[in-house]
């Protein structure tokens, strides 16, 4: 799946308990729709919590209002809350990023935030598939 959407806030690296590293953000996603019969104008905001396993000097620049096209490999997860309410959320492991923004900065400052995808194991082609 790919989303496009800002990000919400810094990006955090997080180490799991066998020493792992993984880059947590959130993603806004923004959907603006126009009621038919009304002709009103409506928008929609969907969060999506990303993480990715690789990459890791990658979120240095993945900071607040940043505009990304994340790819991955999309998950629903439901769980009961604290105030005993039924809750959903949208994951996705994060395969492939590519930052948007279109602002120049000055390139003693800021480096260009490079395009990242995850590697493929094996040698195999990615869209071989098995059937």
């Amino acid at each position: 799946m790919q989303i496009v959407g800002r990000l919400t806030k810094e990006a955090k690296v997080n180490t799991t308990k066998t020493g792992k590293q993984v880059i947590n953000f959130d993603v806004a996603v923004n959907e603006k729709y126009r009621v038919k019969a009304t002709g009103e104008l409506k928008s929609n905001t969907k969060y999506v919590e990303c993480s990715m396993w690789y990459g890791i000097p990658l979120a240095k620049y993945l900071t607040k209002g940043k505009q990304l096209l994340v790819t991955g490999d999309v998950d629903a997860r439901a769980y009961i809350n604290k105030d005993k309410k039924a809750v959903g959320k949208l994951v996705l492991r994060v395969t492939k990023i590519k930052f948007l923004d279109g602002k120049t900065e000055d390139a003693n400052t800021a480096p260009q935030a490079p395009t990242l995808q995850a590697p493929v194991g094996n040698n195999e082609p990615a869209d071989d598939l098995p059937f």
